[in-house]
């Protein structure tokens, strides 16, 4: 197995050999971070669209491959996990000149206004609590990138008289992943006494469900 990196792609060669040892087949890799996007290519030299299936399934982005009719490589599978940024609604394969191309496109931050109040978790709604004290609820910046959402805080104040004159910074910064049973679309932010909660409603597949047990005579 090779690996080099150089101009931010890392390009990874594993040498396999064929069942009857006869020819080297390379399966060559290569993931390239781009600032929009994630891009993915595999040699699939011979192969057509039927020999290749490229499938996503929450954030597993799976691939599988087959030699064909030419038999230039060995049929291979991948398995994938995306970045927590990756829009995997939009990932797009195509073939070309014996290349698999893949593209993840990456989400945009997308800014939660951060509202004054407080929040209470229940069984409908996912909250998560942040000790803010010391930084008002308008110098709080939220923002969530898919279930990614980055908090981050800051406040300066200062006395001054003839003789004295001090500063007091309060910082704060934190990040949490939201599960996957909320509505990411509907994130909120709220924050209230030194108290900053997170809330996302939880999806009603996932929410508990209370079922009629039945007496049997």
């Amino acid at each position: 197995i090779a690996a080099k990196a150089k101009n931010g792609v890392l390009e990874i060669t594993i040498k396999k050999k064929s069942k009857d040892q006869t020819k080297k087949i390379e399966l060559q890799e290569r993931i390239e971070l781009k600032d929009s996007a994630y891009k993915l290519d595999y040699s699939v030299p011979g192969a057509g669209a039927d020999d290749v299936q490229v499938s996503v399934t929450g954030p597993r982005l799976i691939i599988n491959a087959q030699g064909g009719k030419m038999d230039f490589f060995d049929d291979f599978r991948r398995t994938l996990i995306t970045p927590s940024d990756s829009d995997s609604a939009n990932v797009s394969a195509a073939l070309k000149d014996g290349i698999l191309l893949i593209q993840i496109p990456k989400l945009e931050p997308v800014s939660v206004p951060v509202e004054k109040g407080q929040a209470t978790e229940s069984d409908e709604l996912y909250v998560a609590h942040f000790k803010t004290p010391g930084i008002p609820p308008e110098k709080i910046e939220v923002s969530r990138v898919g279930r990614k959402v980055e908090i981050e805080g800051k406040q300066s104040d200062s006395m001054r008289d003839k003789d004295y004159y001090s500063s007091i910074e309060t910082e704060f910064s934190e990040s949490i992943y939201l599960p996957e049973s909320v509505d990411l679309e509907n994130t909120r932010a709220v924050a209230e006494n030194g108290v900053l909660a997170i809330t996302a409603p939880v999806l009603e597949s996932e929410r508990p469900r209370e079922l009629a047990v039945q007496s049997e005579a």
